[in-house]
């Protein structure tokens, strides 16, 4: 029996190319560890993929630049006065070069001796000696005006030490004199009360506590936020004026006028008035609603972030937030009334930002004093 004979039996069809196709192997489910849910190990996912991986070797070095050769090379300093040979590396097209390339910095000090008529006649001084003055001087020239060495080296007199600013004040005054003397500008000046000053304000810095600090810290930065808000401050005092001019100008529209008597009425005069009054006129019928609307919906409204204050205040006068009877002339004073309002509630926010930027320039002040 061949195989087709049973495949008919089995009722098998007959062998495609598909069925010679290996199939794919399933993926590997990664068991989820002990102690993790499973909505949490979800959100972990599997492993990261292998192109996220960076690599934590170094390249290896590569370069095709030639290596610069060095030489050790004599040399010996012009400013020297014996003739010291000394060594170093540098490179070899720089082995030829004559001179010591660092000489360029050795600076002359501008810095006069005097003789000793020059001492009698214009540098004595009852706080300082000749020998205490000679000392001085040498030891400036010694230690090229290094002035912390200097004192620590100046001991002439024990029962008398001088201090730094002591010892710089004698020296740039002696040059002073001795420049004036020969005729020469002399730029350098010291001043000794100045730098003890300095010293002190260094000191006391120093010596701030991490409170005082803090505190030193929090009134920069109000000062400096003040500083950006004075652009604003500004708009909004100028703002303040022309609340001011505006409540003026309708203070004085209230005002009614009088007929004087006993004078003639000037032509001129009542057609300037008769002006005014078209002016007016044509300005209250310009503010009016189109359609048909009541007398109380041509009132202004008041700001939103000064309504709850505007009305607190008018309940405190035994006002309603609205005119109950609005009457053309109830109305202009209910808003000459909202007005004057909305003025002060500005002007007490302007006050209360120069009280606190005053008490903030204070304590800035005191802590200066104090430190």
């Amino acid at each position: 029996m061949s195989g087709s004979d049973i495949r008919d039996i089995l009722e098998i069809g007959k062998p495609t190319a598909n069925d010679n196709v290996p199939r794919k192997a399933k993926p590997t489910i990664e068991k989820r560890p002990e102690g993790i849910s499973r909505e949490l190990y979800s959100l972990i996912g599997g492993p990261p993929p292998a192109s996220l991986l960076q690599p934590t070797y170094k390249a290896k070095f590569t370069t095709k630049k030639k290596a610069v050769p060095w030489a050790l090379h004599s040399f010996t300093n012009p400013a020297r006065s014996d003739d010291l040979e000394l060594y170093h590396w540098i490179r070899a097209k720089e082995a030829n070069q004559k001179g010591y390339p660092f000489c360029r910095f050795d600076s002359p000090r501008d810095m006069l001796h005097y003789t000793n008529d020059e001492y009698d006649n214009y540098l004595k001084d009852h706080s300082w000696s000749k020998e205490e003055t000679d000392v001085l001087m040498r030891l400036c020239d010694k230690y090229d005006l290094k002035f912390t060495v200097i004192a620590d080296r100046f001991d002439v007199d024990p029962q008398r030490p001088r201090s730094i600013e002591d010892i710089k004040e004698r020296f740039y005054t002696v040059q002073e004199r001795l420049h004036e003397i020969h005729g020469q500008p002399y730029e350098h000046s010291f001043n000794k009360e100045r730098e003890v000053a300095r010293k002190h304000a260094r000191r006391v810095l120093f010596a701030r506590t991490k409170e005082e600090q803090e505190q030193e810290d929090y009134v920069a930065g109000e000062v400096q936020r003040l500083e950006q808000q004075r652009a604003k401050l500004a708009k909004e005092r100028d703002h303040v004026r022309t609340l001011l001019d505006q409540n003026t100008q309708q203070q004085q529209a209230l005002i009614p006028l009088t007929k004087k008597k006993g004078k003639p009425k000037d032509p001129s005069k009542e057609k300037k008035r008769k002006r005014k009054l078209d002016k007016e006129d044509a300005e209250a019928k310009s503010k009016m609603l189109p359609g048909v609307a009541v007398q109380s919906q041509m009132l202004s409204n008041v700001k939103q972030h000064l309504q709850s204050k505007s009305f607190k205040i008018l309940n405190e006068l035994g006002i309603g937030s609205r005119p109950v009877m609005p009457t053309a002339a109830i109305c202009q004073r209910f808003q000459v009334l909202e007005h004057s309002i909305t003025t002060l509630l500005e002007l007490k926010k302007a006050v209360d930002k120069m009280e606190v930027e005053h008490r903030i320039s204070q304590k800035r002040r005191r802590t200066s004093a104090t430190g």
